[in-house]
């Protein structure tokens, strides 16, 4: 469920640097399974060196805003890029371990690892695979895995930083304590009556090939045994997952599944067979009860699978596109088809239609991977296409069914709940997913009619027989959709099953042919002559150039139980256009046919490009491992990077991001630059010179100025109409610039410096400075040979702070600037027209960012300020309670999401409750959501999401909070009431009573009379009446009695006249409002002010 259980200040000091301001996410102790609508948009994400990466956005839109060095790790300084659509951070002593491949790229994924829901808020704990030794402190061993040599293991992200510094030694670039490498135990997930017959499998069965005798391994999220459709079928499983329902499916994904391979329609009359009937199963359950697994699982149940004696396995699922990180899960499915020659047939993935999507493990070279068609074998959109990335090998193998599947449907599971059943015990559903199953299925019955065929013989078999759609690339659909009554009575086969030369390189003048040998084997009684043809079409799609694609030898013949050879010439010296060929060979004799699948890229015009990279004192660098270069081609997107000295790259012009890392851990220093447009027209060397780098810095009008702390340097550019960026974060005296040497049209590339600066205290922050400076500094085109620009104070706006004090022994940081001992004032100077969100956290004196002790948060709305603008900020100044103020990260507070309830409206927001919230570290909290008077659900936490039921009804849900961090607001008891049904998504009406006395900068008022605002505030997005009720009570002895105070006025602005007594230390207030919706509240706030 959605929790926000401990508020921790994740970073104050260094945030600001982001133009979108600061972030302070909440963290949790364990997963989250509350729907996304329920959660706030902040999240950190710890890495394996214990650094946090502070982001916006949601898990599937991310934006990094800040990083905050982990424990022992203040000073390291950190890469931020964008490749891909995802964004990276690299600390600068992880690079060299990443570029060494000892260290898995992916753990420094942010993108991914929040789309895995490895952020902070989910769980407490990273998991790894480890090659090697895997015991070391704070690390938890799971499971061995004899294929990788290691195991899997959980890393508690509390001791990363710990275990980083014992196995990571960046200066010799490699890996200690008897662990050899570490890869991201990656999130893996299911990837979601006609379609048997569309196959041809009636056709198998009237032969007799019904899959009896062989065993097929469904890796999945379990099998419900008790489907009538299943009885007997399951003779092994076995659970990975650790799961409390054991092997049983309480998803339903894994039971549709099996019904698609073996399922006998026994609760349908027959209707709803699968492809195998006769099949028998493993239960391998990989996949939770929320369909997400981790690689590691998949990996034992493969292994399993394998020692089980399964012929087949069946994985309908998949991880994400790789983009150059080592795939392990393809890597074991191959070391282990060759060792067993068990076929592993694996889902190709639902990312389509763009190309390059066909997701792990599906990358597999020795895999079946499968595409998925509707019932007229036309392409799912969905279905994922090839060519792989990386490595631009042809895939899928195959495609089948895989469009509105009814198969059997587990009972009790998540999908019996939330799908219509079809006639009771099925399911329609769509996907790859489903396809796979049906050629699992397949496999099974070619296995039971050829008890010695392995591996290699199935896929071949099914590939060659497979019925081709003209109107699909090989990229899309393989050899074709599967014909298993083919594959069941024509002998013949051939190998390799796929012709995938790849790239051959421009120009092609000098190429030679390239000659594939194609072995027919004939396994039937008869000898079967065959006539060959290669149907190939060009990047265009018109036939290719006469003479590029030859068969020599057009007809041979294929002796009974032998085999015969025919070679495919290809020919790229023959003139054509250049760019991906693709198509078939066809060997037709009688009612045989056999289709190859062929691909080459005649590759455009390209070149070599050398990186040579000159250190500052003028030697040249030879180790690789510290130095980065990448290119990206502004046009298309194309980037690479140098394998050694070289690499190889399109004509075109080319964004290049170069670094250097220099002396050593934890002194490093940097040299980075960028090119914004380097043109590549012929081999040529690149020359990143570090000697020509230049500090960063600005020129400011306040004596002792210095830019401190942290600073952000950052190149962007628009490549293929996306901005690809890359950033480095770090203390600024550690980096020089390079300037570019060529420049970008207006508008194309930015540099771009973000950086605090004020009076210096020499330990690399503001302590004591009565200024600051809030600086982003951008220049147009290319990087400029100044790089420490002139800057006026009358180019910025000013904030003149004004931060209250709310109890003893309390500091605050504005952003990066701090401490500064309560009550406290600072003038800030900003860069204009800028949203900045600059957060103020409250500590304990002597704690501050980085600890875990912070009091209180308050985040505000955008502003942007204009040049020249002064502008006055009042904080921490009661009355303290909930807010519904609409923060672009945060909200909405109170929402329903299908079957939930989710709560997290921040209960200590300060008196300017219009423009931000604030959150504080309760010492309990307790919320119980009740629906039409009976109790739902019970929490200790003081944010959650509830399952509901769908009917209507009315809903109150109370909040109890207690707080000793501060002297005022140190118990708050708050109910909303308010209406509710099952919705796909909708924010839920709420209310706040907000009060804004006079009060000084302790938060003390004046005995006597007084009268102040109180103002219903309501949640943004939902629909309210009138107003009906407004009233409040206050007591001068922390609640135990209480008199009514006069409200005056109509709507939402209102005002309360009350008496504070002299002699008394406290005042308290109780708030009741209400629509004519139904719409109410009722607050008690303990302490809300003191008196003096």
């Amino acid at each position: 469920m959605l929790t926000m259980r401990r508020l921790i200040c994740l970073s104050m000091a260094g945030l600001i640097l982001a133009a979108a301001g600061i972030v302070v996410t909440p963290e949790t102790d364990t997963a989250s399974a509350a729907p996304t609508g329920t959660e706030p948009s902040g999240f950190s994400v710890t890495l394996i060196t214990g650094d946090r990466v502070i982001v916006s956005g949601n898990r599937d839109l991310a934006k990094v805003l800040d990083v905050v060095p982990g424990k022992g790790r203040t000073g390291m300084s950190f890469r931020h890029r964008t490749e891909n659509g995802d964004e990276y951070v690299f600390p600068e002593d992880a690079v060299a371990l990443v570029n060494a491949k000892k260290v898995d790229r992916r753990l420094f994924d942010v993108s991914l690892l929040l789309r895995s829901g490895y952020d902070d808020r989910s769980r407490t704990t990273l998991p790894l695979i480890l090659g090697g030794q895997t015991s070391a402190p704070g690390l938890t061993a799971a499971t061995a895995l004899s294929s990788v040599d290691g195991s899997a293991s959980t890393l508690d992200k509390a001791d990363a930083a710990g275990f980083w510094k014992r196995v990571a030694d960046p200066r010799a670039k490699t890996l200690t304590t008897g662990v050899h490498r570490i890869w991201l135990d990656g999130q893996v997930k299911a990837v979601l009556d006609r379609s048997v017959p569309q196959i041809g499998a009636p056709e198998a069965w009237k032969a007799g090939r019904t899959g009896a005798g062989v065993t097929v391994a469904v890796l999945d999220s379990g099998i419900d045994p008790g489907h009538p459709d299943l009885a007997g079928a399951v003779v092994g499983a076995h659970d990975f997952t650790g799961s409390a329902s054991g092997t049983a499916d309480r998803f339903g994904h894994g039971t549709h599944v099996a019904g698609v391979v073996t399922g006998d329609g026994a609760a349908s009359g027959g209707r709803y067979v699968g492809v195998a009937p006769d099949a028998t199963l493993l239960n391998g359950k990989v996949l939770g009860d929320n369909g997400q697994g981790l690689e590691s699982w998949i990996i034992a149940g493969m292994e399993w699978a394998v020692q089980q004696g399964a012929q087949v396995v069946n994985m309908s699922l998949g991880g994400f596109v790789t983009h150059g990180a080592e795939d392990l899960m393809s890597a074991t499915v191959d070391r282990l088809t060759e060792q067993s020659g068990t076929l592993f047939v694996v889902a190709a993935g639902n990312a389509g239609p763009g190309a390059g999507t066909v997701a792990s493990p599906g990358t597999a070279e020795r895999a079946l991977t499968v595409g998925a068609v509707d019932g007229a074998d036309a392409m799912a959109d969905f279905s994922s296409r090839g060519p792989t990335s990386p490595g631009g090998a042809l895939k899928p193998d195959v495609t089948a069914p895989g469009v509105g599947i009814v198969s059997a449907l587990a009972e009790g599971s998540l999908f019996a709940r939330a799908y219509p059943a079809v006639d009771g015990r099925y399911v329609s559903l769509s996907g790859t997913s489903m396809a796979t199953p049906h050629v699992a299925g397949a496999a099974a019955i070619l296995a039971g009619g050829h008890p010695g065929w392995k591996a290699p013989e199935l896929k071949a078999s099914l590939m060659g027989t497979a019925v081709t759609n003209d109107g699909a690339s090989v990229f899309a659909q393989g050899a074709g959709r599967i014909d298993v009554a083919a594959a069941a009575k024509r002998p013949v086969f051939v190998t390799p099953s796929t012709v995938d030369d790849r790239t051959v390189a421009w120009p092609h003048t000098d190429d030679q042919p390239i000659d594939t040998a194609l072995t027919y084997r004939n396994d039937g009684d008869t000898a079967v002559p065959l006539h060959l043809e290669a149907h190939v079409r060009d990047p265009a799609g018109h036939a290719a150039p006469a003479g590029m694609f030859a068969v020599p030898t057009a007809d041979i013949t294929v002796p009974a139980h032998g085999t015969a050879t025919a070679h495919l010439v290809a020919d790229p010296r023959v003139n054509g256009p250049d760019g991906q060929y693709q198509g078939y060979v066809v060997a037709t004799g009688g009612d045989t046919v056999v289709r190859t699948p062929v691909a080459l890229n005649r590759e455009v015009e390209s070149y070599d490009v050398t990186v040579a990279v000159i250190g500052p004192d003028g030697v040249p660098v030879t180790d690789r491992e510290l130095i980065g270069v990448s290119f990206a081609n502004v046009d298309t997107g194309v980037s690479g990077s140098p394998a050694g000295s070289t690499v190889r790259l399109p004509k075109g012009t080319y964004f290049v991001i170069s670094s250097l890392t220099i002396g050593a851990d934890p002194e490093w220093r940097y040299v980075t630059g960028a090119e914004p447009s380097y043109t590549v027209d012929g081999s040529k060397t690149f020359v990143f010179d570090a000697r020509k780098g230049r500090p960063i810095g600005f020129r400011l009008d306040r004596p002792g100025a210095a830019l401190a702390g942290s600073a952000n340097i950052g190149y962007f550019r628009t490549v293929a109409g996306q901005v690809w960026s890359d950033e480095s974060i770090g203390r600024p005296e550690r980096y020089t610039v390079v300037p570019s040497q060529t420049s970008a049209p207006a508008g194309q590339f930015t540099y771009r410096v973000a950086a605090m600066a004020g009076r210096a205290d020499g330990k690399g922050g503001f302590s004591g400075s009565p200024y600051a400076y809030a600086i982003e500094w951008k220049h147009d085109r290319n990087v400029p040979d100044d790089l420490t620009p002139r800057l006026r104070d009358s180019e910025f706006a000013r904030v003149e702070h004004r931060i209250a004090n709310s109890g003893p022994d309390q500091e605050a940081w504005l952003a990066a600037v701090g401490p500064l001992t309560t009550p406290a004032g600072i003038t800030e100077l900003r860069t204009p027209e800028l949203p900045w969100q600059s957060a103020v956290g409250l500590f304990r004196a002597g704690e501050g960012p980085g600890d875990a002790d912070l009091q209180t948060v308050y985040f505000p709305l955008d502003a942007t300020y204009r040049r020249g603008q002064v502008v006055v900020k009042c904080w921490n100044s009661g009355v303290f309670g909930p807010g519904l103020a609409p923060h672009p990260v945060y909200s909405p507070f109170l929402v329903r999401d299908g079957a939930y309830i989710g709560f997290g409206v921040p209960l200590f927001g300060d008196r300017s409750g219009a423009d931000r919230i604030g959150y504080s570290r309760p010492d309990t909290a307790r919320l119980v959501l009740f629906k039409d008077g009976r109790q739902l659900g019970e929490s200790t936490y003081d944010s959650d999401a509830f399952q509901v039921p769908d009917d209507p009804g009315t809903y109150r849900l109370e909040a109890n909070v207690t707080r000793t961090n501060a002297s005022y607001s140190t118990r708050l008891s708050t109910a909303w009431t308010f209406a509710s049904s099952r919705v796909d998504a909708g924010t839920l009406p709420a209310l706040a009573v907000r009060f804004a006395p006079t009060l000084d900068d302790h938060n003390l008022a004046r005995t006597g009379a007084a009268t102040y605002p109180v103002t219903v505030q309501q949640q943004a997005g939902a629909t309210y009446g009138n107003l009906t009720t407004l009233t409040v009570e206050v007591s001068y002895d922390d609640g135990q009695t209480w008199r009514p105070a006069t409200v005056h006025g109509t709507g939402l602005n209102r005002t309360v006249a009350v008496h504070h007594p002299a002699g008394t230390r406290f005042v308290s207030l109780r708030a009741t409002a209400a629509d004519d919706r139904g719409t109410a509240v009722t607050e008690t706030i303990i302490r809300a002010y003191g008196l003096r």
